[in-house]
């Protein structure tokens, strides 16, 4: 039971949310400004409308605070709250009816929703006393029955889900109870597990270790109140719906994945209803397809912001797989599969150095793809695996090294042989290395030409031998375990093959064809752009000395990428080809649109599609009017049937915009 549908609408960035069949354990992701808080506050404002008869509705908000209090016997006899949980069911925060604990003054009635802070965690304290309260007065009602006796095992332990959470959640602490011997400083004490150590009250805790216990505080509540008045209800109907607005604030991953755990476990024993967001990398590759929701931005989902990214957990783990981390599917924005080595020791990854360099890339999922051919196959699986991504092309980028043409309209090529190519630059590795005086021998801008151009000079061979080297057929040997004993027969038989293939080719005639290529190159003027970049900047990082100023060639490479003058010029180089992926149109929708709808109004956005599909096919998309015409077809499409209406929306959604 629960929440198992929903239609709200709208609140700040969220204009309208739509769902059914809801699991017990839901979770939002999307971009920030995509409105997954204000679909949670939204949740909670029509809870009592929404939430089956016997389900109650907590909501915790995402500026979650933590104040130390001083708390007395006074304090909690005029707590009017029964429980942590009965806070988060309340739009505010309690009145004291007698004393306020010091620290805590300023908090009475204060409204709770996603848009303010909620200080229902300085709260915590107080419900463990109150529990400790009811323990106590559990304890004196079983003496006062049994004529001042309590017989072992009367009287149910109340602490002790506290205490499980405490040894799941939180290992490393030993919970040693309520200390209220000081009346006029009630105090819950802990102290480091597996020693005798020092006790210290909850308020000394972590940020982290305070929060993983007040998000579960109303859980725990529930388990103990079960060890006393076991619970009546219908079956089922889930008891408890939770709202977390990023439930991972101040949570370290093991203990993010933790929580998570305990929640799913929860949720599949039908205990709980959890429906929260999160932008934890963390948590969201933790997720099955069942669990994870998208929120897309309003501007590209009109009909309905909320979705699924796909309903099959293996498309979810091969897009994980191509990706590497699930954030990049959630992001509403290109996923951009980049030629080139991953980050790792000593080498400065090419998606570091294309996000410094082009700033309208920074908000892409620039994902390695290291070669040519794995970035083609990366972008056509993902294409194909059918997942639902408003607003996220994928495209890749590859190098220019040897064909400045691929195969795929998705896969588009740089217009130099490789990143590095944008980082020759003068202006920008005197920038650089000025700060250093005389610690490199980069003393002008002059003087880094002449060396940024010795060392083009240099590799006119390797640059033909390499064009060479590219027409060669590649011999490789693969032995299947039944022709081990064949092996010599089959090299030889292979070596055969390959040697024949060698004698099929003009050499020399490649050899000077590669020649010419590389002297027209030189010719041009063009060496900087289209010979090898990363060896030509090695040479260069040689020949000044920039070893001497302490700069690795991860740092130099990325100190220069960083610069105004390499930003400058790699715009300008590659603006037509990161105009192809940034203004992206939609081949299907012509398709969509015919014989749909009204027909003049069709007939003109016909043709806008038509005009805006021609220039970008042809490498030169047109940014003008893209949104109107988004928006005219997201309204055309409510005229359609809710197939056809899909269909147009899913493409409408893909249309890049300058913005």
């Amino acid at each position: 039971m629960a929440i198992r549908a929903f239609d709200v609408g709208s609140l700040r960035g969220l204009v309208r949310a739509q769902a059914a069949e809801l699991g017990n354990l839901i979770v939002l992701a999307g971009p920030n400004g995509a409105g997954k808080s204000s679909l949670l506050d939204l949740l909670r404002q029509q809870r009592h409308a929404l939430a089956e008869p016997g389900t109650t509705v907590m909501f915790v908000g995402p500026h979650r605070t933590w104040r130390s209090s001083s708390l007395n016997k006074v304090s909690l006899f005029g707590y009017p709250m029964a429980s942590y949980g009965a806070l988060l069911e309340s739009d505010n925060l309690p009145h004291f009816q007698y004393a306020v604990p010091a620290g805590m003054q300023g908090l009475q009635g204060t409204h709770r929703d996603s848009a303010s802070a909620d200080d229902a965690p300085a709260f915590v304290k107080t419900s463990l006393g109150r529990l400790k309260d009811r323990q106590q007065s559990l304890v004196t009602s079983v003496w006062e029955a049994n004529e001042g006796h309590v017989p072992q095992g009367a009287v149910a332990n109340l602490f002790e889900p506290f205490e499980r959470l405490i040894a799941t959640l939180l290992p490393h602490l030993h919970w040693v109870g309520v200390d209220d011997s000081n009346p006029d400083n009630i105090q819950v004490r802990f102290r480091a597990a597996g020693t005798n150590g020092p006790e210290f009250d909850i308020d000394q805790l972590s940020s982290g270790e305070k929060a993983a216990i007040s998000l579960m505080l109303p859980l725990v509540e529930r388990q103990a109140e079960q060890l006393v008045t076991p619970p009546a209800v219908a079956h089922g109907i889930v008891p408890l719906t939770m709202l977390l607005d990023e439930p991972e604030l101040h949570l370290h991953p093991l203990l993010q994945l933790q929580v998570l755990q305990y929640m799913r476990e929860l949720a599949s024993e039908g205990s709980a209803q959890f429906i929260l967001t999160t932008h934890s990398p963390t948590m969201l590759d933790s997720l099955t397809d069942e669990e994870l929701y998208l929120v897309s931005p309003a501007e590209i989902s009109p009909e309905n912001q909320l979705s699924r990214l796909t309903t099959q957990q293996e498309r979810l783990e091969v897009a994980r797989d191509l990706t590497g981390a699930t954030h990049y599917l959630t992001r509403a924005k290109p996923i951009v599969f980049v030629e080139g080595e991953g980050e790792r020791s000593g080498l400065s990854a090419d998606s570091r150095v294309i996000s410094n360099l082009l700033p309208a890339t920074r908000s892409w999922a620039l994902v390695p793809g290291k070669s040519k051919k794995e970035v083609s196959s990366a972008v056509v699986r993902l294409r194909q695996e059918g997942l639902h991504l408003p607003g996220t092309p994928v495209f890749g980028l590859v190098d220019a090294d040897s064909d400045s043409t691929t195969d795929s309209p998705y896969v588009v090529a740089w217009p130099v042989a490789m990143v590095e190519n944008f980082l020759l630059d003068a202006d920008a590795i005197y920038q650089v290395l000025a700060p250093f005086g005389d610690q490199t021998r980069a003393t002008s801008v002059a003087t880094v030409l002449s060396e940024l151009r010795a060392a083009a000079d240099s590799r006119v061979d390797d640059e033909v031998r390499l064009r060479v080297q590219r027409q060669l057929p590649i011999g490789h040997l693969s032995l299947r375990p039944a022709e081990i004993d064949n092996a010599d027969d089959i090299a030889e038989s292979e070596t055969a093959r390959w040697l024949s293939k060698i004698e099929a080719l003009d050499v020399p005639a490649i050899r000077e064809q590669a020649r010419s290529e590389v002297i027209e190159i030189v010719e041009r003027g063009e060496a900087l752009a289209r010979f090898h970049g990363k060896n030509i900047l090695h040479a260069v990082y040689g020949a000044l000395g920039v070893a001497n100023a302490g700069l690795g060639k991860p740092a130099f490479a990325l100190s220069i990428a960083a610069s105004p003058a390499a930003t400058a010029r790699a715009t300008a180089l590659a603006g037509a080809a990161l105009d192809q992926i940034r203004l992206f149109f939609p081949g299907g929708l012509v398709e969509a649109l015919a014989d749909r709808g009204e027909p003049l109004r069709r007939a003109e956005l016909e043709t806008q599609c038509r005009t805006h599909l021609n220039a970008w096919t042809s490498g030169a998309p047109q940014p003008e009017g893209r949104e109107a015409l988004r928006a005219d077809l997201f309204a055309f499409a409510r005229t359609l049937d809710e197939t056809a209406r899909s269909e147009l929306v899913a493409l409408a959604a893909q249309i890049g915009t300058p913005s």
